[in-house]
């Protein structure tokens, strides 16, 4: 006889095949992917900083007071630019506050604020100072 028969055999089993794919760009802890916003978030446009045309108005505005003032014939006309120009620059510095970023300025509107306080208190002076010479004449006078 022969030798006894021999099962038949079976090809070695190889595990089932994946579909091979391109490998996945993972994204960075916490970012999301491109093109897409977190929940409630949302993408404004980038602004660059203007200079307020305000805050230098009002800057140029006191600048021109302190030279008016000075002028016999029209001093009242530099204080009352001196006047406005302290209420543009407070206007000015509080708008650029609000613009969370899209308005500079500050310094000029500032300057502007500081010269006018400058100037009005330099007015005080003055009007203290001609009171106090007239009270000394009219006292010298024998006085009312």
């Amino acid at each position: 006889m022969s030798y006894p028969p021999q099962p038949p055999q079976q090809p070695p089993q190889q595990p089932p095949q994946q579909p091979q794919y391109p490998p996945q760009y993972q994204q960075p802890y916490g970012q999301q992917p491109y093109g897409q916003q977190p929940y409630g978030q949302q993408q404004y446009p980038q602004y660059q900083p203007q200079t307020s045309t305000l805050a230098l108005v009002g800057f140029v505005m006191v600048i021109a007071a302190l030279v008016l003032v000075w002028i016999e014939k029209i001093a009242i006309l530099g204080w009352i630019l001196n006047l406005t120009g302290f209420i543009v620059s407070i206007v000015a510095n509080s708008q650029i506050k609000k613009s969370m970023g899209r308005l500079t300025g500050k310094g000029w509107a500032v300057a502007g604020i500081v010269l006018s306080c400058v100037l009005f208190g330099l007015f005080l002076i003055i009007v203290i100072a001609a009171g106090a010479l007239i009270g000394s004449i009219l006292g010298g006078m024998g006085g009312f």
